[in-house]
């Protein structure tokens, strides 16, 4: 079996889920920053005595699960002296099954040098949405079915969480040097830490048939997870077009709050690509632009740390309507069916514009337009909505309404499409003139018996075929 990373038309993916904790403390030698205005600063200029800074990751891994909501209350470090510091200045409610194959910073604060020898996270199960794979739309479990392992008891209010610790080994503690950064990494294995009664669940399996265990497994390392990109969401403090950086105040995950998550240094390069309002940028060029923007303009950048010189470089950033849950109403998700301009996506996540209520939805009908922006991942040059097609994972941005039966809709008429690169798995059959041919097996960790291929052919008999797929 060959696996293909596919990129837009009908090739586009999906993610699968299982989570990891990353914590990340810090990145000596950042970049300085001079204000979108003027002025200058960083948050290493402005680092008080005596600390260094403690950035957290979050992440997750292949599941079983659609969604995966819960809220992170609380984590600590603990020095060698026993004292516990608080690094998550407010409890973030996170889409665990949104992270796969991406790690979120979650916090970039301050906190004293010095030598730590343990880790503890709270996360709290009230008002958790949990929905299992069950071939179809999914399968929400019900609170009263989700248990703690521990006692067995029902994970609801006042019993609704759980707190995980971790003791590092004498040879191996977190050392945070002052005005340092040290890197950690917390592992919290959703697959290995959830087990889902009964085993085999299909679309007739009833919700009240279904038990989710809940029995955490935490481990950590001394280095973050260098195989998968990273993603820094913030509001824009500052840009410094002769350093190629700007700095943002860390909004984790679509946080709407002004909670002190702490700061950090975005670099970028000739090749970094911009998407700003849904306008593709390059280079120099998208930096200039997101300096017009202003101060406050909430970014999203992905990109990897160079762990020699402890560094962040963005391959893209996004910013203003182009990020969830800042100027529009956003969709992502992956596309089941399309008919004329109305798109069926399916297994996705809703965000009203100026909220943090992320919301899993099992489909939503979305309206694209030739006025619709276009963008796609990694590609230059022009993009239509008639590049759209089913099996395309993407996100969309526009405004929300209603339609006759009271269900939510996205219209993105006059708002972008963001077309994103996801994984295809498939039988290779042949390969000719450039074009492969598989049997497909899953598009977007989907099977592909879940979609509906009519139209994305020009004629019925050239539509998209599973069988025979290129």
């Amino acid at each position: 079996m060959n696996t293909r990373q596919a990129r837009g038309r009908r090739s586009s993916g999906a993610a699968i889920l299982i989570f990891r904790l990353l914590a990340v403390a810090g990145i000596a030698g950042a970049a300085g920053v001079s204000g979108c205005g003027g002025g200058s600063g960083s948050p290493m200029s402005s680092m008080a005595p005596a600390s260094g800074v403690a950035m957290v990751t979050l992440t997750d891994a292949p599941g079983d699960f659609l969604s995966y909501q819960l809220a992170v209350v609380s984590l600590k470090l603990t020095r060698a002296d026993g004292t516990a510091v608080e690094i998550l200045p407010a409890p973030s409610k996170v889409e665990f099954a949104q992270l796969a194959n991406l790690s979120e910073v979650i916090t970039a604060r301050q906190v004293s040098a010095g030598t730590y020898t343990g880790v503890s996270m709270t996360v709290d199960y009230a008002g958790a949405t949990i929905v299992v794979d069950d071939g179809a739309g999914g399968l929400t479990v019900p609170a009263a079915n989700i248990l703690n392992g521990a006692t067995n008891g029902a994970l609801v209010a006042p019993n609704s969480q759980l707190t995980l610790t971790l003791k590092l080994p004498p040879s191996a503690p977190l050392v945070i040097s002052d005005r340092g950064i040290a890197n950690f990494a917390l592992d919290f294995n959703l697959g290995a830490s959830n087990t889902v009664a009964p085993a085999a669940i299909s679309a007739s399996t009833l919700a009240s048939a279904v038990t989710l265990t809940v029995q955490p497994m935490l481990s950590g390392s001394l280095a973050p997870d260098a195989s998968k990109p990273v993603r820094v969401r913030g509001k824009l403090l500052s840009v410094d077009t002769s350093a190629s950086s700007y700095t943002v105040n860390v909004r984790p995950f679509n946080d709407a709050m002004d909670d002190d998550h702490g700061q950090m240094v975005v670099g970028t390069s000739a090749t970094t690509s911009y998407t700003l309002n849904g306008t593709s940028y390059t280079g120099s060029a998208g930096l200039t632009a997101l300096a017009a923007l202003g101060a406050g303009t909430v970014t999203a950048a992905t990109g990897s740390f160079d762990t020699q010189s402890q560094t962040f470089t963005a391959t893209a950033v996004f910013a203003g309507s182009s990020v969830p849950g800042a100027g529009l109403d956003s969709v992502e998700g992956t596309v089941f069916a399309r008919s004329g301009n109305v798109l069926t996506v399916g297994r996705a996540w809703t965000d009203a514009r100026g909220s943090d209520d992320e919301q899993f939805s099992r489909s939503i009908a979305v309206t694209v337009a030739g006025t619709t922006a276009v963008t796609e991942d990694g590609q230059s040059g022009s993009f239509s909505a008639q590049d759209i097609s089913v099996g395309q994972r993407l996100q969309l941005f526009g405004t929300f309404g209603t339609d006759s039966s009271g269900n939510r809709t996205l219209d993105a008429s006059s708002g972008s499409a963001r077309l994103m690169l996801t994984p295809l798995w498939g039988q290779f059959i042949s390969s000719a003139s450039g074009v492969v041919t598989v049997k497909l097996q899953r598009l977007a960790g989907i099977d592909p018996s879940m979609f509906n291929f009519a139209g994305t052919g020009s004629s019925a008999a050239n539509d998209a075929n599973a069988s025979a797929y290129q």
